[in-house]
């Protein structure tokens, strides 16, 4: 299977995550996508192999290259979905929604809507919130995230599953009990 997971270009917040990714999961592949810019600060994390950025010199161009990562990947893991809403409106695209997988970090729970100030934000948030309500897959950090995803999008069917940042070797060995 191929992973792709999308993640802020952080060596503080992801190092720890791709090292035992890599270590863990040898059968499967697993890319790991930065949306964003990654900053010169964070260059190491290519040294990795299988880490890519959006690239284009332009909105089509960037979105043509997502596409061709997303088409090659068996699963979309998200995370944190703190992606601007015209990023959101993207990959709301049932091609990418029914790949998704999205690990909750909080501030993405939480934090995401906006005041309902203006027709901006209205339309912000009902973007934001499609994406949240028809994801398929959530990974909960805590099980009271995950009570309050329900809580906050009754119509959702997505299963929620939970796991912990940083992991451990029980986590993982959950993940592999789970793995079916």
């Amino acid at each position: 299977m191929v992973f792709l997971h999308v993640i802020p270009p952080s060596r503080r917040m992801m190092n720890a995550f791709i090292k035992e990714t890599r270590a863990r999961f040898t059968k499967d592949r697993h890319i790991f996508y930065f949306v964003a810019k990654c900053p010169d600060s964070e260059k190491s994390l290519f040294a990795y192999g299988d880490v890519f950025q959006m690239e284009g010199k332009n909105k089509i161009q960037k979105a043509k290259h997502f596409d061709k990562m997303a088409k090659i990947s068996d699963y979309i893991v998200w995370h944190c979905m703190t992606q601007p809403s015209r990023h959101l409106l993207f990959f709301s695209l049932p091609r990418y929604l029914k790949k998704s997988i999205w690990i909750m970090w909080g501030i993405d729970l939480y934090n995401w809507k906006r005041p309902h100030s203006d027709l901006k934000d209205k339309i912000k948030n009902m973007i934001d919130g499609y994406w949240r309500n028809n994801v398929r897959h959530i990974i909960s950090l805590l099980p009271l995230d995950g009570d309050y995803y329900r809580k906050s999008f009754p119509k959702s069917k997505a299963k929620i599953y939970v796991a912990t940042y940083p992991f451990s070797d029980e986590t993982f060995a959950t993940m592999n009990r789970l793995a079916n």
